[in-house]
């Protein structure tokens, strides 16, 4: 569950902290990435079902642009250096992978995506997968031949061994080269940590169905309901860390920082590859501005898992530039920069904006103020943003 009013606040706290930009900590920006979701309503050859019906020369157009588009990108070691030659290039939907192609010796890769393409909701009567590029009605709605098909796919790298980010598929054109920025491969032996709690299997029955109607209850929004049945798993068993984790994430989004902290601990008590508490402790420490105890946090989340959690490096960053150590701030920022190519966090470059200033390279914080409004071009505070960018520009 996302505790999106606390991302705002430590948003806000991080505008707030930047000078010299501290008007902008009313704001803290707002994001963009927006994806395009979608569903298939048609039926599968033989069944009997109708079709949607799309005009000839419309269908004979989509599939003449999507044989133009190719997807390129760049596979890259976790120390920046070439992968070896061959690492494999999947893209993934609704959990089924598909292999599209290998790297070039420098780690780049291209595939032209329509040669494969995989519906997940569409078959051939027989359970066989098939491509049918009339049959989704979301993908043809309003002739926008856009990003509906690929709403729910993601690229990742395959090498033994290896640990491969992931890439969110999120297109916005049907025609010529679409860079998607870089896949990181990490050694398999450094991913220790989870997003997903490992005690969680070994939880009674009661247990687990407590915290299942705790879930509905969120999404019901009926949070005390909620707490009440969390507090149900966990007398049945202490050691559920997701039920403490989720009870300390109600517990931030009533902003009762100290009953949240106590949870967060103990889902780390719990299980300590489980990383999602410690982003969550590292997040208070940073709305307490107690940026040391934040910086530790997240580093020690991103020893564990250094793929999974980009807002961890966000967190990292912030933490150090208050911190006053520029290097291990800019250093957390290249990598969210790998594992973010849809620029969920533009408040990245607010940050690099500002580490730039502090080493009078006003080239380099023209560059990021630039960026950013190309992320957050209606954010709240774009005009401050602007009014500065204008400042640096006119000297």
């Amino acid at each position: 569950m996302a505790t999106n009013r606390m991302i705002r606040l430590i948003l806000v706290m991080a505008a707030a902290s930047l000078a010299p930009f501290a008007a902008w900590a009313q704001t803290g920006g707002a994001g963009s990435g927006a994806t395009t979701a979608g569903g298939s309503t048609s039926g599968s050859p033989g069944t009997g079902q109708s079709r949607i019906k799309i005009d000839v020369s419309t269908q004979q157009e989509y599939q003449r642009q999507l044989a133009t588009l190719v997807i390129t990108g760049v596979v890259v070691m976790d120390d920046g250096s070439h992968p070896p030659a061959g690492v494999v290039i999947e893209r993934v939907c609704s959990g089924q992978a598909v292999r599209e192609t290998n790297t070039n010796p420098d780690g780049s890769f291209s595939f032209q995506l329509g040669r494969s393409l995989v519906l997940p909701d569409v078959t051939d009567g027989m359970g066989s997968r098939i491509w049918d590029p009339i049959g989704s009605a979301s993908m043809m709605a309003g002739m926008a031949l856009k990003t509906a098909l690929w709403a729910d796919c993601k690229l990742r790298a395959q090498l033994a061994g290896y640990r491969s980010s992931t890439l969110d598929l999120t297109i916005s054109q049907t025609m010529g080269n679409y860079e998607v920025g870089s896949l990181v491969l990490y050694p398999a032996v450094r991913v220790k940590g989870t997003s997903v709690s490992a005690t969680s299997l070994a939880a009674p029955k009661k247990s687990k169905k407590a915290l299942e109607t705790a879930w509905q209850a969120i999404q019901r929004k009926d949070y005390a309901s909620a707490e009440t049945h969390l507090r149900t798993a966990l007398a049945g068993y202490p050691k559920y860390a997701a039920a403490w984790c989720l009870l300390g994430e109600l517990q931030e989004m009533a902003l009762h920082l100290e009953d949240a902290r106590i949870a967060f601990q103990k889902a780390v008590a719990a299980d300590a590859n489980y990383v999602t508490p410690y982003v969550e402790l590292a997040r208070i420490a940073a709305i307490d501005r107690n940026w040391q105890e934040s910086a530790a946090l997240t580093a020690s989340a991103l020893q564990l898992n250094p793929i999974d959690f980009p807002y961890a490096y966000y967190l990292n960053a912030l933490s150090n530039y208050n911190l006053k150590c520029l290097d291990l701030a800019e250093g957390s920022l290249r990598t969210l920069a790998n594992l973010d190519p849809t620029h969920k966090y533009p408040e990245a470059h607010i940050l690099r904006a500002n580490i730039s200033r502090e080493r009078s390279d006003s080239v380099g914080e023209v560059d990021q103020l630039r960026a950013y409004l190309k992320y957050s071009p209606t954010a709240a505070n774009a005009p401050q943003v602007r009014a500065r960018l204008e400042s640096l520009v006119r000297r």
